[in-house]
């Protein structure tokens, strides 16, 4: 495979929203076998907010739980990737996403003790966001619809 770049990956971004389901499981495919070891620090965390969202978007279609965990799994890995790398994340969709994937998980968890703990989570996210990015709607709804 060539050098990956940040326009081949945001190509890859344009196959996955784009709601073809062979693109977005090509893209999938791409994504999972590429080394990120390799790539620059930002490059590292884009691929990561990318297999985040198609399996957000498989949550749409698929198993519901096993879906967003592994969604859940990937938009953390973003923050490891950065504190790893003494990188801050600067893009509030990755703050949002982040604190939505534990809010989505809270909904449709079964287990009472588990629920708790995914909405404070989603509600410390989110609260933690809301510092840096106080007039982000998205944020905003979040923490209202964490706190009905």
């Amino acid at each position: 495979m060539n050098e990956i770049t940040m326009n081949y990956l945001k190509q890859l971004n344009s196959d996955i929203k784009s709601g073809n389901f062979s693109k977005k499981d090509e893209a999938l495919n791409l994504l999972t076998v590429l080394d990120a070891e390799t790539l620059h620090p930002g490059l590292q965390m884009y691929r990561s907010y990318l297999l985040a969202k198609i399996y957000y978007l498989n949550s749409k279609h698929g198993d519901v739980l096993e879906n967003m965990l592994a969604a859940n799994n990937y938009y953390k890995e973003i923050f490891f990737i950065a504190r790893h790398n003494d990188l801050k994340v600067n893009d509030s969709r990755y703050h949002f996403k982040h604190a939505e994937s534990f809010y989505r998980l809270y909904l449709h968890s079964l287990c009472y003790i588990r629920r708790e703990e995914l909405l404070k989570e989603s509600f410390r996210l989110t609260h933690t966001a809301l510092l840096k990015y106080p007039k982000n709607s998205s944020l905003n709804w979040l923490m209202d619809e964490i706190t009905k």
